[in-house]
């Protein structure tokens, strides 16, 4: 079986209704299916789900595309990664050899072999911790609180003293030199190789499908590098992914916990807060920030009291913020980090600290009143001028307007003051082209109007998707269709590349899946495509209505290629043109509705 016969297996039986429908909640829409989309914050569902047509479509930020798309962007994952998940799902068994070509096979062979070496190293240092070898480090974690159960749930585990014990093992299992220099489990410093994790309590990183990608060591002693985190690999990227991400997805909760650190997140876990989760040992990311902003629109921060936590707060606020997402910081005084603070109040006490928490712009205020002597009238103008920069660089006026009234009230400054000097700044910064005022780029997946590639499927098209639509719902117009238009006849790119595709389908009998016909294009045209067949009135019309639909569609689209061929006529056959126009408008396309 070659690879492209494996891949529409796996379509086929992978029902896009059921994958999707395991992280959105999808409520029926006459035909079709819809909810909140995954991909934007939202209230009012835009996001639809097509079972017939076995592709989804957003109407608020225009992301669209079939199964494997939906979870190559939902998870993160590289497009075979995606395949094999799904193989995995519908219980395909997956064959060892493709014929991906030479590179694509060798890249392909090996993650595969990672994921294994990885789930091997996970069950190999588990098996450690519960050992005479592990006692020392299974009571430590018991005096941290962490439960017999939690430990199974993050597959703890332990690496022992000896340098070469997991190097033994996997050279066991059957993995040569070359697979265990590219999984970054081992250091080739000396020549020859040595475990890199050695006497220390292991945390299996996984990704959102539970794989075990990566792992984080800490030591149980005064030692430095306290932790040791796994290096990048093909299966691991540090930017992409987030400790604990795995089991925030299955809780899916309507807010995000974000910490810092792996006992952080089991800690909370454990105290009952499933959507808690942490960056892995660096800074908060772009990619990180974006993950948590699609999987929840509030975020809480609960960061270490101290100068570094506080640093880690301010660097990760506007980051979240840019995502889309609305964030809060909890304070935790008096105590250093979440484990204690929760030893101490429980999870009635967090919860309570989390409803109390301040918004992030006035933790940001609050550090940066810090910095100003408010008794100096000089220092303590330069604050409020700072307020309200901060607060003119909110992208809401309804915000703007909020937090006016909270910041005068909560740091004593004139609200009416307040208020002009930030419509001031505004203003300024729309004269100035927006150099002050901070802006939300646009949602993932939104197309612009006019890509650089020139293949968008803008407004001006309407009528030519709506030809498409209806020829895909209702092959049988086809003959009538024929008549007056031909793939030519469509707008050069994705339309007409699509309008080849759909005729050639039903000129040689074939069926035709919008699924299948989308999986055909790129990751950035896929959404394009999707948006030519997500129409849900037309799905939940009568016959006699979309009979009228494609009747009045391909219509004006013959009115207007007859418009474009006058504006570029040669004045001799500009009069003929003008009488077939007046011919046209009376054009009668008798479409049957059965």
């Amino acid at each position: 079986m070659n690879y492209e016969e494996f891949k529409e297996r796996v379509r086929a039986e992978s029902d896009i209704v059921d994958v999707i429908g395991r992280y959105v909640d999808l409520k029926r829409s006459g035909a079709n299916y819809k909810g909140l989309c995954p991909f934007h914050n939202e209230k009012t569902p835009s996001f639809f789900v097509m079972q017939d047509g076995q592709f989804y479509y957003c109407h608020g930020c225009h992301k669209g595309g079939d199964v494997f798309k939906f979870l190559c962007d939902y998870n993160h994952l590289d497009f075979p990664d995606a395949v094999r998940e799904l193989a995995e799902s519908a219980g395909i068994e997956i064959p060892e050899k493709f014929d991906y070509g030479d590179s694509g096979r060798i890249k392909a062979g090996l993650k595969n072999r990672l994921r294994d070496m990885y789930k091997a190293a996970a069950e190999f240092y588990f098996s450690n911790l519960h050992s005479e070898e592990g006692k020392e480090a299974l009571e430590y974690l018991k005096k941290r609180g962490i439960t017999k159960n939690t430990m199974v749930a993050f597959g703890l585990g332990y690496a022992t003293g000896e340098g070469t014990a997991l190097y033994k093992v996997l050279k066991d299992k059957g993995y040569n030199d070359e697979e265990l220099k590219e999984s970054g489990l081992f250091s080739y410093k000396s020549g020859k190789p040595r475990d890199i994790f050695t006497d220390r309590i292991m945390f299996p990183i996984m990704n959102r499908s539970s794989k075990v990608i990566a792992f984080g060591g800490r030591v149980m002693w005064d030692r430095l590098p306290k932790y040791i985190n796994s290096p990048e690999t093909i299966i691991y990227s540090k930017k992409n992914n987030l400790y604990g991400v795995q089991r925030a997805v299955a809780a899916r909760k309507e807010r995000m916990i974000l910490v810092e650190g792996y006992m952080d997140v089991i800690s909370m876990h454990q105290t009952g807060y499933p959507e808690t989760v942490a960056s892995l040992g660096t800074a908060l990311t772009k990619e990180q920030a974006d993950i948590i902003a699609k999987m929840a629109r509030k975020v809480y921060l609960i960061y270490d009291a101290d100068s570094a936590g506080t640093q880690a707060m301010r660097r990760a606020i506007p980051l979240l913020r840019e995502a889309g997402a609305f964030v809060n910081v909890v304070s935790m005084k008096p105590f250093k980090d979440p484990d204690e603070m929760i030893r101490s109040e429980g999870a009635d006490g967090v919860e309570v600290r989390i409803r109390n928490s301040d918004n992030a712009l006035v933790f940001e205020l609050e550090c940066e009143e810090a910095e100003y002597d408010r008794n100096d009238p000089s220092e303590n103008a330069g604050f409020e001028m700072k307020a309200a920069e901060m607060i003119a660089g909110l992208n809401d006026k309804f915000q703007r307007r909020e937090f006016v009234k909270t910041v005068s009230e909560r740091f004593g400054i004139d609200r009416e003051l307040l208020a002009a000097e930030v419509n001031r700044i505004g203003d300024d910064a729309l004269r100035q082209g927006g150099i002050i005022k901070r802006t939300k780029a646009p949602p993932a997946g939104r197309v612009n109007s006019a890509n650089a590639k020139g293949r968008d499927v803008d407004t001006g098209h309407a009528d030519e998707r709506n030809v498409l639509l209806a020829l895909v719902r209702d092959p049988g117009i086809f003959p009538v269709v024929k008549e007056f238009v031909s793939p030519e006849d469509f707008s050069s790119g994705i339309l007409q590349e699509v309008a080849d595709i759909v005729f050639d389908k039903i000129n040689n009998g074939g069926t035709i899946q919008e699924g299948e016909i989308i999986s055909r294009f790129d990751d950035e045209e896929q959404s394009d495509v999707g948006r030519i067949f997500c129409n849900d009135m037309y799905d939940n019309s009568d016959a006699g209505t979309k009979a009228r639909f494609a009747s009045e569609s391909l219509k004006n689209m013959v009115i207007r290629r007859h418009d474009e061929k006058c504006e570029n006529a040669p004045p001799e056959e500009l009069a003929q043109l003008l009488k077939k126009k007046n011919e046209l408008s009376n054009l009668i396309i008798n479409i049957n509705p059965d």
